[in-house]
């Protein structure tokens, strides 16, 4: 019966504790934006909450007599239900107030002491458990698999069942209602072991030192997989498929190998993973080193696979590892304290130190991942672990100048016409191949295989890859933004992962000529082309546009026209305005371009009302489409600031969701209606356009005089479309079919 109690009251805490995330986030979305500044904030402060919490655990049961912890903890779990339900709604820094200050105390007094007060319970629970004369009471980190189970049934029902049906108030009265359970179930445990407990708080005889190599190894252990989990996480979801929800994936299999790695039912086979992760790194390294991303569900198999041996791996030694249960609490406060140090490196440390170099944590991480073995190595040092690694860098080097002859080159192209295989994928494997095959040879020798994997990373960086040459790459916070030559045409882009945010001609006649979703056969060239008609009943004089690009709307301004632009990235803006790259910004006969940092709709909001004839809002291209700038009260605020007869324009071309439905069911909302209607351009790739997708919304239907002969159908929507609003949005309603195609 014990253990049941114990497991329920776990799975029901790390339930909590996962939900209380994404709710507080969206909460908090409208107030403060969309920026990941925002939610990496939001991120370190639950961590560090989560700290403070098993070290309070700690604290409490080598300091307090048993009798007394159920008390003391029971008087901290009143005070944390005192905070309930969470609500963070209708609040907003004030104007002079730094927003990360802001955010950082509406957290501490809105959510802390309920995030604080379940954060102790999986580390107590399992010491009390400990104290109990149960059979299994020797070893309670079987309750640990429990706590994660709990997390990895939350992450699934979260966007799959939770956010669909609940609204954000609902959502918090669900919590608390739980969390008055978890309670009950405390105070259960509490009784229940305080009835069972031994006779004694002494320490056992048997009871084994915590030295500092060991101490450090655990926090090893836990970095290494919380820092994957970013990595990998960034890697599939930018570079490899932005399909919604992917970012589940990882989370679910890091939850899943803790949950397998304290299990006390099926114990993890240590040598077979160690080797098997071994074989599937290198596997994962070539993918890399190719940049292959088709096919997608293959390469996506290979990270994901090699992430779950990895995290299994590291989970596996730390659970073989893990010592009396008199230091239980210790262990869990060094291992939160390793997950903690990890994301932070990721998500805080890594994009300045590496902002020149890209995502190369992923792979370091990889490499170091390469050395983990189940047991420390015996061997002894070798100085062919070093020299075998030197004389595979001579051998790539020779590789990459033999590619250059012209014959070699011949020869691929040859192979390239015969077998339909795509040039840089052979070219790949010629200079690729042969090493990895040769590193597979190393699997046993744990130090030389990391050498020489660390030397083929560092050499790919010589290497053009798949994307053709970079002219520029720039990372900060936001991501990693490349400036590259099309490998097929005569174009200059600049990308951030599979997403291209504009390219421009490099024939210098051609480069004010707009390209990709802008050109002029598109939807948003004939809205623009239209209006520049000198005899239109109304011409623009102010425009606004949320999403710079590389600014090619630019192109359609005219000199009596002030532009104004909206980006959340700042280097966006500096890539754009760079002559030496693109020069739609330079070359526009705007009058005036007025350039705004930050999340649009925060900086919408400070905008008079009134103020454009045209606003452009072209911010959901991609999968990781900023939701709280297309609610209906988002809807609502930009009608506040169009102009008598003003238009809004929505780019919304995406893959993965349906987004035209969500902005007609918006507007059928509005008394009167909303005019919505949408627009298809064709595409010609040869040409720099893109397929596009593109909705106008006006006020009334004589608005749209100007655009009648234009091919701008009603935009319809089912009676399945979710009206999305600040309290209420999901994805899964408009997802489009797996397979359909742009």
């Amino acid at each position: 019966m014990a253990p049941i109690l114990y497991s329920l009251t776990l799975l029901v805490s790390a339930g909590l504790l996962m939900a209380i995330q994404p709710l507080v986030g969206r909460m908090l979305l409208p107030s403060v934006g969309g920026s990941p500044a925002v939610w990496n904030t939001c991120l370190v402060f639950f961590q560090a909450v989560l700290l403070l919490g098993y070290l309070y655990s700690h604290f409490m049961t080598r300091n307090v007599p048993a009798n007394r912890q159920m008390i003391l903890h029971l008087v901290v779990l009143v005070v944390a239900a005192m905070t309930v339900p969470i609500s963070l709604q209708n609040q907003s820094p004030s104007e002079n107030e730094s927003p990360i200050l802001w955010l950082l105390k509406t957290l501490f007094f809105g959510v802390g002491p309920a995030f604080f007060a379940v954060s102790t319970t999986a580390p107590l629970l399992q010491r009390w458990f400990s104290q109990t004369d149960h059979s299994s009471a020797n070893d309670p980190y079987f309750l640990y698999a429990a706590s994660n189970l709990g997390s990895l049934a939350l992450l699934i029902a979260y966007p799959l069942w939770i956010e669909p049906k609940l609204r954000l108030a609902e959502q918090a009265e669900t919590w608390r209602y739980a969390f008055y359970i978890l309670i009950g179930l405390i105070l259960f445990c509490g009784i229940f072991a305080g009835g069972k407990t031994h006779a004694t708080e002494a320490v056992p005889e048997k009871s084994e030192p915590l030295t500092t190599s060991r101490i450090l190894r655990w926090i090893g252990l836990a970095f290494l997989p919380s820092s994957l989990l970013q990595g990998v996480t960034t890697c599939i979801t930018t570079d490899i498929a932005s399909m919604p929800l992917l970012w589940m994936a990882p989370l679910g299999l890091y939850f899943l190998s803790f949950i397998w790695a304290f299990s006390s039912i099926i114990r993890v086979p240590l040598k077979f993973v160690s080797t098997a992760t071994s074989i599937s790194i290198l596997a994962l390294f070539f993918v890399l080193l190719i940049e292959a991303a088709d096919p997608v569900f293959v390469v996506l198999g290979i990270h994901l696979i090699t992430f779950f041996l990895i995290c299994l791996l590291c989970h596996g030694v730390l659970a073989k590892d893990r010592p009396t249960p008199d230091h239980l609490t210790a262990y869990f406060l060094w291992i939160a304290l390793g997950g903690v140090l990890g994301s932070a490196f990721n998500a805080l440390l890594a994009p300045f130190i590496f902002q020149r170099l890209g995502l190369i944590e992923y792979p370091m991480m990889l490499i170091l991942a390469s050395r983990i073995r189940p047991t420390p190595e015996t061997a002894k040092f070798d100085w062919k672990d070093v020299l075998i690694p030197t004389a595979l860098a001579v051998a790539i080097g020779a590789i990459m100048a033999l590619l250059k002859l012209a014959a070699i080159q011949s020869i691929i192209h040859s192979l390239h016409e015969s077998s339909g295989l795509p040039l840089v994928s052979l070219r790949g494997a010629l200079l690729y191949g042969l090493p990895m095959i040769y590193i597979f040879t190393l699997v046993d020798r744990p130090l030389r295989f990391m050498l020489a994997l660390l030397v083929v990373s560092a050499l790919s960086a010589f290497d053009a890859g798949a994307t053709g040459n970079v002219l520029l790459r720039e990372r900060n916070y936001l991501g990693v933004l490349k400036v590259t030559l099309d490998p097929d045409y005569p174009f200059i882009r600049l990308v951030h992962g599979r997403t291209i945010h504009g390219q421009e001609w490099l024939d210098p006649a051609r480069i004010n000529e707009p390209l990709t979703y802008y050109h002029p056969r598109g939807p948003a060239g004939s809205v623009m082309l239209r209006w520049r008609r000198s005899d239109v009943s109304q011409p623009i004089k102010t425009v606004g546009v949320v999403g710079l690009g590389i600014g090619s709307m630019l192109s359609y301004a005219k000199p009596n026209e002030d532009w104004i632009l909206y980006e959340l990235d700042p280097a966006v803006i500096q890539i754009a305005q760079n002559e030496k790259y693109f020069h739609f910004i330079k070359n526009s006969p705007a009058n005036s371009q007025t350039f705004h940092v930050g999340d649009a709709r925060l900086r919408l909001k400070e905008e008079p009302d009134g103020k454009f004839d045209l606003l452009i809002l072209d911010a959901f291209s991609s999968d990781s489409i900023p939701i709280h700038l297309i609610t209906r009260e988002a809807v609502e605020m930009y009608l506040s600031k169009l102009a008598p007869g003003g238009m809004l324009l929505f780019h919304v071309s995406n893959r993965y969701l349906d987004l035209p439905p969500v902005l007609a069911k918006i507007g059928s909302s509005f008394d009167p209606p909303l005019e919505v209607r949408d627009n298809q351009g064709d595409s010609d790739l040869q040409k720099g356009q893109f397929p596009c997708q593109w909705v106008i919304v006006l006020r009334n239907v004589e608005d749209l005089k100007e655009l009648r002969r234009s091919p701008w159908i009603p935009t319809r929507f089912g009676p399945s479309t979710p009206l999305w609003t600040d309290d209420f949005s999901n994805v899964i309603d408009i997802l489009k079919p797996m397979f359909e195609k742009d």
